[in-house]
This record gives C-alpha cells, structure tokens and sequence, in this order.
C-alpha cells in the first residue's frame, strides 16, 4: 500500500462506522502523512462521536508536527468543534504551558471558556511584597498542601515530595529551606523567570518533520535523553534531528496560579516555604508508602465487584489505575480516592510496590486496619491486627488493598515498613 493508498484507507476508516476508539487513532495518524488533509477529517470526526470522547490525542498529533499548530489552528476557524471538546483542548494546552495563542483562540472560537485569572498574576513591587508579608503572618501550611494536592494544579504530576511525584521539575521536599518566600512567589506567578539549573526547556524538530518539546536530560553525544511534559523519557538519535533549540520559559504552565483564590496562594507559598524545615512538614526518615496506584471507577470494575470477587484488583490485568501520592506526613487522604459504588457497597482499591533486594519476611503496618483486606501479587495475605507479614523473594512485588468505605472510620491510609522486625531488605517504589 503506497502513501496515498494508506491515506485514503486512514480517512475512511476515521470517517466509519468503526468504534470510535479505532476511529480516533486513524485520524490522528493522519498528519504523520498530510497535516492539511488530515485536519478536516479530524475536525468532521469530532463533530460526530459521542461527547465523552477524549479528543486530545486528536489535538495532540497536530502539536507532535511541524506547523501542524497552524493547520489546525487555521482549520478550526473553517469549522468549529463542540464546545466541550475546545475547552479540553485549551484546557491541556494551558496545562502544558505552551504559548500557542492562535491555537487558544481557535479553541475559544469554537466556545472554550478562557480562564479568568482569580487574582493578580504580575504584581508590583508593593503587591508583591504584602503578599510575602501575608505568607509569614498569616499563612496557613496545612491549607496549603491541601491546594498543592488538587488535581487541577498538577503539582505532583510534575515534582516530587520525598522522592514521590514526578521528574519533570525540582524534588520539592526541602524547598523551604532553600528558597526564601519572594522566590517562591516569582516562581509560581512567572515561571519563565526562574528556571532552575538543568531545568531548560529544548524543543527538537526531527528529520520527518515531527516535533519534540522537553527538558534535556542528557546530551549523551549519539543521542539526546528529553523527558516530556508527562515525566515520559525518550532517547532521540542525533543523526535523527534536523534542528534543536533551547526555548525560553519553563514547562511550569504560565497563569496556573490564576485559578486560585489571593488567600489561598499565600497559603500555597506558606507549604512550600514550610518544606524541609523543622516540624510537621519535613520528610520523616520512616518508609512509608508514598507512591500509590488508585483504581478508577468505570462501569467494568464497577461490575467486577457486583460479582463479589473483590480480588479482581490483585489478579487481573489492564484495569484503569491512576496515580496518587501521600502527603508530607505520610499518609494518602480516602476522600481523594475514586469510590466503586454498588448500591450500599462503596469500595477503594489502591496499590503499591515493594522491592525487595535481600529475601525474607517483610513486615507492613497500617495505621487503621478497619475495612481493609489485603493482598501480595495474587495471594490474599491476611491481617494480623494492623500487621501483614509475609515472605517474599528478591524482586518487585505488589501490594493490593481493598479498602471498606462504609466500614473505615479512620479518613487516611498509612502503610509502614517495619523494618526492625523484617528480615528481608526492601523498600517502597517511589517515583511517578
């Protein structure tokens, strides 16, 4: 099949009656092949599939082309798309912190809300200085994590606090210790003006006309090690590259802070100043699980537990978990876990990962053992007042636990390694 065959079979398998998931991957291979043929298939299939579809890989094998921007950007002015799928668009670009603004404002042609900023994102000198003045006297560090933790900030999706979170920007734990509060606040409010060493942003044009947005991890001579706003590592081959760049800015989204309240930033400044120093908001030594895995509720694992099996969790594979983090002290909050309701029956089922470099027993605490159940890989592993012991082997295992909403008084999930009282040598998975 030559290229325009392979074209032709691509647009009318996007315009099929197919699912709509094959369609949607057929339209966004498109532009691998003709960015201005590919646009309009994608915009007439995003004027027909259901409203729950996720239009962004659409959107985002435009960005992944050069001057793929503009062709879309110029094909959504012909012909607009549901509101509801440009608002996910300007959503994620916002999100990214690129700066595509004909793009934005072909997503708001097309009914996508613009944010409106909350609070003053450039303040002056006077501004600026009442609002480090506030962070002392009266921020609250507590309140602050709390919006840190919001889904919407994606502040673990890109840092990590004691190891747990992504790579994409600096680990956090200790950043109160190094950067007084007015750096901080610059930080957040314009983040292109403080880029940490090691932190710049590359963009790479490939010699099939793609392109690649990151930081640069390593230029290791044959090859350049980028990771992506997502915290996803790629080697890209050197005699690959047509051209590279260093950008200006940060992958930090400009305006992010704009969704918030003036009191609640100061109370986010309050927790990032808070970190690392002495007291509830320095990292404690003790391994606790920091990196979790929280399964979503669908219809499908909905029905998995109607069957009354709730080890599903633990034995089957490809099932919808989403990553969560603990907070400084260790413990992960139930009200931010997806619930499986069945009627009276509303269970949570989180995981994590355990490496064990030495055998032998290894022994885990939780802080509550009401309404748990817990597994080892497949294997029920049972609880001994708030105790698991178990043996394993050297190697990567996996912890599986079913969590009781309507039987668990307690409102956190904190697991332990004992390590006094375990044999084995092992630690908890941290990470995004």
């Amino acid at each position: 099949m030559d290229d325009d065959e392979s074209q032709d079979f691509l647009a009318a398998v996007a315009a099929s009656s197919r699912p709509v998931s094959v369609r949607v991957r057929a339209a966004s291979l498109l532009p691998l092949m003709n960015l201005e043929a590919a646009a309009p298939v994608a915009i007439a299939l995003l004027n027909e599939v259901p409203p729950d579809t996720d239009p962004w890989p659409l959107f985002d094998s435009f960005l992944r082309q050069q001057n793929g921007l503009t062709v879309l950007a110029d094909a959504l002015r012909v012909q607009p798309i549901p509101a509801a799928f440009a608002q996910v668009g300007l959503d994620r670009v916002n999100q990214r912190g690129e700066r595509f603004t004909d793009l934005k404002e072909a997503f708001v042609a097309s009914g996508a809300s613009p944010t409106v900023p909350r609070m003053d994102l450039d303040p002056n000198f006077y501004a600026a200085q009442r609002l480090e003045q506030d962070v002392k006297a009266q921020g609250n560090p507590a309140h602050g994590e709390a919006i840190y933790r919001r889904a919407s900030l994606v502040c673990n999706s890109c840092h990590a606090i004691g190891g747990a979170g992504g790579a994409v920007g600096p680990d956090l734990s200790s950043i109160g210790v190094t950067a007084p509060a007015d750096y901080l606040i610059e930080s957040l409010l314009k983040p292109e003006k403080a880029v940490k060493d090691g932190y710049a942003l590359v963009r790479i044009v490939m010699r099939n006309g793609s392109l690649m947005t990151g930081m640069l991890v390593q230029d290791a001579g044959d090859a350049l090690i980028v990771r992506d706003a997502a915290g996803a590592v790629t080697r890209v081959p050197t005699n690959q590259i047509e051209q590279r760049a260093v950008l200006p800015g940060s992958l930090m989204p400009a305006g992010l802070m704009g969704q918030l309240e003036r009191d609640e930033f100061v109370d986010l400044v309050a927790f990032l100043s808070a970190l690392g120093e002495e007291g509830a908001y320095r990292v404690s030594r003790t391994p606790f699980v920091r990196r979790w895995r929280v399964l979503s509720a669908t219809e499908a694992t909905i029905a998995r537990l109607q069957d009354g099996e709730p080890g599903f969790a633990a034995t089957e594979a490809n099932l919808p978990w989403m990553p969560a983090y603990s907070t400084v002290a260790g413990t992960l909050p139930l009200d931010e876990l997806a619930e499986l309701v069945d009627g009276d029956v509303r269970h949570s089922f989180v995981h994590f990962d355990l490496d064990v470099q030495q055998a032998g027993s290894v022994v885990l605490a939780v802080n509550d053992a009401e309404g748990l159940l817990a597994w080892v890989g497949p294997q029920s592993a049972p609880l001994s007042g708030s105790q698991v012991t178990v043996d394993l082997s050297a190697g990567m295992h996996r912890v599986t636990l079913s969590i009781d909403r309507a039987a668990r008084a307690e409102t956190t999930l904190q697991v332990e390694l004992l390590e006094s009282a375990s044999s084995a040598r092992a630690a908890f998975v941290v990470g995004r």
